[in-house]
């Protein structure tokens, strides 16, 4: 699944081991494009990792925060054919499904 980022956000910033770093925070900005890594370790505990489609950055977050902050733009083949089935997105907001 890729998705566009469609309300701006702030995050912590973590290392690989989950621990935050002191920092000021990750800016997500709106039209920023990501995509779910469903073979990514899931260091901070949340729902669903995102890698930034333009860089080196990943992002990790609740469903709540998903629905909230980004759109579908692309959906899997798998998805398309039993949407009903999709792990990562609320179906009624699935252009696939409409």
């Amino acid at each position: 699944m890729v998705y566009d980022c469609i309300k701006e956000f702030w995050v912590d910033i973590v290392d690989g081991d989950g621990r935050t770093e002191k920092q000021d925070g990750m800016h997500i900005r709106k039209g920023s494009m990501w995509k779910v890594d469903n073979e990514a370790v899931n260091v901070m505990g949340t729902d669903i990792h995102l890698d930034e489609l333009t860089g080196m950055n990943w992002l990790e977050l609740s469903k709540e925060k998903l629905d909230n902050c980004f759109k579908v733009i692309e959906c899997e083949e798998s998805c398309k054919s039993n949407v009903t089935s999709c792990n990562h997105w609320n179906t009624d907001k699935c252009k696939v499904h409409k």
